[in-house]
């Protein structure tokens, strides 16, 4: 199993009820996983025809590989 740090998950929704999430990580810079997050949400938010998409929640996670599979956990666990 592996784990890392900097890493984060966004939730985003579009005015029309869509709703997707996101997660990034930079392991060079703690704050730039966040903005990753965000801007994947979003864009992911669009790609399924969500309207006027925005991101309503940002989280730090860590992220543990387990059986070839990805899982995000809360940080602060």
């Amino acid at each position: 199993m592996r784990n890392a740090s900097n890493v984060w998950g966004a939730l985003a929704v579009g005015s029309n009820d869509a709703c997707v999430t996101g997660w990034g990580y930079n392991t060079n810079h703690s704050g730039k996983g966040k903005s990753i997050a965000a801007r994947y949400a979003v864009q992911t938010c669009k790609n399924y025809g969500g309207v006027n998409c925005r991101v309503i929640f940002t989280r730090e996670a860590r992220y543990r590989v387990i059986d070839h599979g990805l899982v995000l956990v809360p940080a602060k666990q």
